[in-house]
């Protein structure tokens, strides 16, 4: 038969069980075989050729004039992020409204988003000391309601050596004078220097030493 493919081995399979013919010698299983020759007999050549396996039909993809207005909002507007984005989307009444994820990754597809580099090297001061008890760290934490309803501050000191809570006292009015009698009441002997975030609650003091 003209045109027909030679099979290896030249002998047709002759002197051979039907399991061994049914083998392939070049390690192609028969479910394979199959189906380029559906292939072949479908289209020809071109049929044997690799296909596309994208799906024809993507339910959950933007619609088209979704991902045109997140591209119109960036032009416009290129100061805004992601998010923004997406709220806005959400307040023109767009039909299944983008998450924040799906508009970032629609802007990058779309090359809106350009990388930017670094203006300043960040510089990390550490303010851990060498030796313990040198540096004592001050916070006030909230979230412990009284029965009146007050709202009292857990006040905590950390050792900034051993990270170990070395000051602990419950304040029902978080003021300065509150934060300095709990801070003067340690659980083990005193730091040398004492430091604490500024709060908006407390007026602003100066870092004090400690005998």
């Amino acid at each position: 038969m003209a045109g027909r493919a030679p099979v290896p081995g030249g002998d047709g399979g002759a002197g051979r069980s039907a399991g061994e013919r049914g083998r392939s010698p070049v390690r192609v299983s028969r479910q394979s075989v199959y189906t380029w020759r559906d292939r072949y007999k479908a289209g020809g050549i071109d049929g044997l050729r690799d296909a596309s396996r994208r799906p024809r039909t993507s339910p959950s993809r933007l619609p088209a004039e979704t991902e045109a207005l997140v591209c119109e909002l960036r032009r416009a507007h290129p100061r805004w992020g992601a998010r923004r984005i997406a709220f806005e989307a959400a307040q023109r009444g767009v039909e299944r409204a983008p998450s924040r994820a799906t508009v970032h990754r629609v802007l990058e597809r779309n090359v809106l988003v350009v990388p930017q580099a670094q203006r300043h090297k960040r510089k990390y001061k550490r303010w851990q000391r060498e030796p313990p008890m040198a540096l004592w760290q001050l916070d006030l934490v909230g979230g412990i309601c009284l029965a009146d309803g007050r709202e009292c501050k857990l006040l905590c000191g950390i050792d900034d050596h051993s990270r170990f809570v070395v000051s602990a006292a419950v304040l029902a009015i978080p003021s300065g004078r509150a934060v300095a009698d709990g801070a003067e009441q340690p659980l083990c002997g005193g730091p040398w220097r004492l430091t604490r975030r500024p709060l908006p609650c407390l007026r602003p003091i100066p870092e004090s030493s400690v005998n």
